[in-house]
């Protein structure tokens, strides 16, 4: 097999694990009871399965190339697929349901059957990552995703007791500049500042009209002030 593209590449690796499920079934047989056949999904023919892989491999050329005209060579074929499986399970389950019985284990088991009609298709979407590159790969996708939370979730750097002070005595100089444009007397003495840290100490010296303003060690807020 000639690999010439990508996409004979992804068709080789399916055709090369497809012949070792295959090679693996053959060699467990009569080794394992058989078991009937589950009820849940019927059984594709070979032309539909070719299909289908035709379906992903323009979908695929679609997603690598952005060519605004693959989309138009991709929506016949995943029309005609579309129409086809309904056709092929509306037929299996006319089939099965009349057969069914709720005290069967196997086989054609009543409640399986419901749940199967009664279950929402799988919406597979897309994931492109920081490189403008597609995620093949369930592993491809939750890296990406974590890479996402990390980026989305990374918490602030937390401020220093010197940042703190600094920004609650900017604060008390315009307020003082306030405070004097419209003749209001602040008692520096009975004001009180407190700031919380993650550590027992004491907090730095923050001043207002020039006074240092006493510090309230047990309450827990972050540049409060009291008058």
């Amino acid at each position: 097999m000639e690999l010439s593209s990508l996409a004979d590449i992804d068709n080789a690796a399916e055709l090369f694990l497809r012949n070792i499920n295959v090679a693996a079934e053959y060699s467990m047989l009569g080794q394992l009871p058989c078991s009937p056949p589950s009820p849940t999904q019927p059984l594709l023919k070979p032309e539909v399965l070719d299909l289908v892989r035709h379906k992903r491999a323009l979908r695929r050329q679609y997603m690598l190339s952005r060519n605004p005209l693959d989309p138009r060579d991709f929506r016949g074929p995943a029309h005609e697929l579309r129409k086809l499986l309904f056709d092929i399970k509306s037929k299996y389950f006319q089939h099965m349901l009349p057969n069914a019985d709720p005290n069967k284990k196997n086989g054609l088991n009543l409640w399986k059957a419901m749940s199967c009609v009664k279950r929402q298709p799988l919406r597979r979407v897309p994931i492109m990552r920081p490189d403008n590159t597609w995620c093949r790969s369930n592993a491809e996708i939750a890296s990406a995703f974590a890479d996402e939370l990390e980026g989305r979730f990374t918490p602030f750097a937390l401020a220093s007791p010197c940042q703190s002070a600094a920004v609650t005595q900017r604060f008390l100089d315009g307020f003082s500049t306030w405070a004097k444009r419209w003749n209001i007397c602040v008692n520096e003495s009975k004001s009180q500042h407190c700031m919380f840290a993650l550590r027992n100490g004491n907090c730095l010296t923050v001043r207002l009209n020039n006074k240092v303003i006493p510090q309230e060690n047990h309450a827990r807020y972050l540049g409060t002030l009291h008058f």
